[in-house]
């Protein structure tokens, strides 16, 4: 298989609709209050300490810290440096004229993966674009790193590419959507969130093709539902977030523009909107949107998660119905 471990399957219902996503700031007014009490405390002239840290109480016999600290932050950064220089590729590694080195598949393997966990996207992609090229077939560990890059970079038409040799090295394997969706969750416990929605993305397509019933088709899609919402929610700050909660949606988009369409009505003989999933995803996607503050966008999601709701017959009783229903209508109202 190609690089997917088996792992073992479980069964689980979807969560209800995500929240709040918290991007934390730093408060740069208390901080730069914090460095100027430490200056008076140490009787000295203001120096070029760091903003962020923490007010100390220094003594004349101590009042040379902060120096001290700012070289040792030049020195990691130095060291960082020499790092990274150090973990780039060397001609002498490239003996294999025209042919598949293994030593230097295995050490691009090795920079690519460590310039990925500093964030060096585009330091990463010609790397893995060289690894590419010397493995043959398509490497799945190779394409995946590439696309979540690419993602990263704003190159959309190469992610798209990317996700698309993605889909055809999983469905020309022996891995199932099965597979597929449990090593998108263990990525989402190593905080690869990014790749992980990719191939929930990929999953939610490879058990369109496999189901032989609507319900069938629903109970699978359901998780893999669920687990992008979840993703969407996880903490972070800055860029990162906001590449992982714009491609979340648009993954969530696809998923109801490619499984609940006419093409589902025409397959099954049953509509969508029959069924919860489809106005809790309608929901989520709404929530998403909300969440990027772009609230006309997000009141369109919450009327069509309501109509849809509204039209499910899988709801356990009115009761669980209703309140859900009226989730949609509250989530809907704060954003007028």
């Amino acid at each position: 298989m190609v690089g997917i471990s088996q792992i073992t399957k479980t069964t689980e219902i979807t969560a209800e609709e995500i929240g709040q996503i918290i991007i934390p700031q730093r408060d740069e007014q208390q901080n730069s209050h914090n460095v100027k009490q430490q200056h008076e405390a140490a009787n000295a002239p203001p120096d070029n300490t760091a903003e962020g840290v923490d007010a100390m109480n220094l003594s004349q016999r101590n009042s040379e810290a902060p120096q001290r600290d700012d070289l040792r932050a030049q020195e990691n950064s130095r060291n960082s440096s020499r790092e990274l220089d150090q973990l780039r590729p060397r001609s002498s590694l490239n003996t294999a004229a025209g042919g598949n080195n293994p030593l230097r598949i295995s050490k691009l393997r090795m920079i690519s993966s460590k310039l990925l966990d500093k964030s060096k996207y585009e330091e990463a992609v010609g790397i893995l674009e060289e690894l590419a090229t010397l493995l043959n077939p398509q490497d799945f560990d190779t394409t995946l790193m590439l696309a979540e890059c690419f993602l990263h970079l704003r190159k959309r038409n190469e992610a798209e590419k990317a996700i698309d040799n993605l889909r055809n090295i999983l469905t020309s394997s022996t891995a199932n959507a099965d597979d597929v969706k449990a090593f998108a969750t263990f990525l989402i416990s190593n905080s690869a969130y990014i790749r992980a929605i990719i191939l929930l993305g990929i999953a939610s397509d490879m058990y369109k093709i496999r189901a032989k019933s609507s319900n069938e088709l629903m109970n699978w899609i359901e998780p893999c539902i669920r687990e992008i919402s979840n993703v969407l929610n996880k903490k972070g700050s800055g860029r990162s977030i906001n590449i992982r909660v714009d491609y979340g949606i648009k993954c969530m988009k696809e998923i109801s523009n490619k499984i609940f369409t006419d093409e589902f009505e025409q397959q099954f003989h049953v509509k969508a909107s029959e069924y919860k999933i489809y106005g809790k995803l309608l929901h989520n996607i709404g929530v998403a949107y909300q969440n990027r503050r772009n609230y006309a966008v997000a009141r369109s999601y919450f009327t069509k998660a309501i109509e849809a709701k509204q039209y499910a017959t899988d709801y356990e009783n009115e009761t669980k119905k209703k309140k859900s229903i009226n989730k949609s209508k509250k989530t809907r109202a704060q954003c007028n």
